[in-house]
């Protein structure tokens, strides 16, 4: 298996979206695997000022969210971080 690792798309006043791809998964027959969290501007705000308590202000969110979850995204430690600080999201899963 090959993976992406962590990604972000900055949608502005949109909010953003944070994933992962994975190629070649043999639990899916060696297909390829996508998942993603979209977050409203609100809780992608949310999201930043939680981890800022942990990293520096010059600290690029997506090395934040590397370091915190790995650099694969342990998707669910970041759910369950998302869950106990309120942040609301929605996920998305292909493969």
């Amino acid at each position: 298996m090959y993976s992406s690792g962590v990604w972000i798309e900055n949608h502005g006043e949109k909010g953003i979206v944070i994933g992962v791809n994975d190629y070649h998964v043999s639990e899916f027959g060696d297909s390829d695997w996508e998942w993603s969290a979209h977050l409203d501007k609100e809780n992608g705000d949310k999201l930043i000022k939680e981890l800022r308590k942990e990293f520096s202000e010059e600290t690029p969110l997506k090395e934040m969210i590397s370091i915190k979850f790995g650099k694969n995204l342990s998707t669910i430690d970041f759910v369950k971080y998302l869950d106990e600080h309120n942040i609301k999201y929605v996920t998305e899963t292909s493969w």
